[in-house]
């Protein structure tokens, strides 16, 4: 009986081993994914602002080169229906107009049509800036994206190991039992034995 016991004892211990090492690795997992999750998250609200402020820095050149086509525009539709008019608030164009040469009139109406390429020198360093500011964004957002695809990479890798942990859950509670029930035999044996005893005396 006394071997039987070492044996049970033996592999309860063996077998809480096991468990307190599953729980701790899977805490570890736990906590390797919250670690990389907020250094992850922290880069990207970083990121993230960085965008915000691209974004109203594009709005704001945006808003300058527009405000310059308007500008072009609004000349070339005065030139040809009168100064503030454009073809939907007058009833044509004027006569000054029509008295130009060919060219210039057809000239004045690609403006308009935006049919020839209207931009100043000044346009085209605010179109440079708008493709280098988007250029920007990409770039942030693909870091981004790849910051995502690192954290969801962090928690596939530390999956918590529920298989072996129910595993030895279930052998845990049977090693527990079974010592019990020897601890329980040698009590009843020791009864009996002191009853015994008793008896022959």
């Amino acid at each position: 009986m006394g071997e039987k016991l070492k044996a049970a004892t033996e592999n309860l211990s063996k077998t809480q081993n096991e468990m307190s090492q599953i729980v701790e690795l899977n805490q570890q997992k736990r906590e390797t994914i919250e670690k990389v999750t907020a250094r992850v998250q922290k880069e990207i609200n970083s990121n993230n602002s960085k965008i915000n402020k691209l974004n109203s820095d594009y709005k704001e050149i945006a808003d300058k080169y527009s405000s310059q086509v308007s500008d072009i525009v609004g000349a070339a539709n005065a030139a040809i229906y009168g100064e503030g008019k454009t073809s939907g608030t007058s009833s044509g164009p004027t006569a000054e107009f029509n008295a130009l040469p060919f060219d210039e009139r057809m000239a004045l109406f690609d403006v308009i049509q935006r049919k020839v390429d209207i931009d100043t020198p000044q346009m085209k360093q605010l179109g440079k800036r708008m493709t280098k500011i988007q250029s920007n964004i990409k770039e942030l957002q693909s870091l981004n994206y790849e910051k995502s695809a690192e954290i969801t990479k962090t928690i596939n890798e530390n999956k918590t190991d529920w298989s072996s942990y129910y595993e030895i859950s279930g052998q845990l509670r049977t090693a527990q039992i079974s010592k019990i029930n020897i601890d329980n035999e040698i009590k009843q044996q020791a009864a009996k034995n002191l009853l015994e005893t008793i008896r022959q005396a």
